[in-house]
């Protein structure tokens, strides 16, 4: 948890709260700060109930407590997967329609990334957790890999496909 506070000064005079936090902090979506108000982590000098749309006046004081991250482990789930391609770099999967991609808040199991923990054994991890990179991308009619021409790929990114058609659904990268 990280305590912070933020002295307006006269340029931020009638800014919404969440605009002049957002601003002040980069790291933090405008959705998440409201998130934050509404929860309580945010305190106004001048404002007793402290809301999104609270105007902001120079000298007003505002303290926000950042909770810290919580943090989660995927487990490995036996999920049937209808696995294209697989190398050493690529995965190539026909995603379930329907299926989330990663667990988060509501969706712990039966996701992708679940199922890929228990299918391929040797992913990679993002910022120190064991999540593949997950293109963006879905590629139709992808039925062999010399099909895949994707730049900045890196080792096990998994592509999702969906072989019902020959077209590029739209551009595929590393998330």
């Amino acid at each position: 948890m990280s305590n912070l506070q933020f002295t307006a000064d006269a340029d931020d005079e009638g800014n919404r709260l969440d605009r002049f936090l957002a601003g002040e902090i980069p790291d933090q979506s405008r959705s998440q700060i409201q998130r934050l108000i509404e929860a309580g982590h945010v305190t106004h000098s001048r404002v007793k109930t402290v809301k999104a749309n609270s105007e902001v006046r120079e000298g007003d004081v505002v303290s926000v407590e950042v909770p810290g991250a919580i943090a989660t482990e995927a487990l490995a789930e036996d999920i049937p997967l209808d696995i294209l391609f697989n190398d050493r770099d690529i995965v190539v999967v026909n995603k379930p329609s329907g299926m989330v991609v990663h667990p988060a808040a509501g969706n712990h199991s039966g996701t992708l990334v679940n199922a890929l923990l228990h299918h391929i054994k040797d992913l990679s991890g993002i910022g120190g957790e064991i999540r593949p990179g997950i293109a963006l991308g879905v590629i139709e009619g992808c039925t062999v890999p010399t099909e895949l021409v994707i730049e900045g790929i890196h080792p096990r990114v998994v592509l999702l496909a969906d072989v019902a058609g020959p077209r590029l659904l739209q551009g595929a990268g590393r998330r």
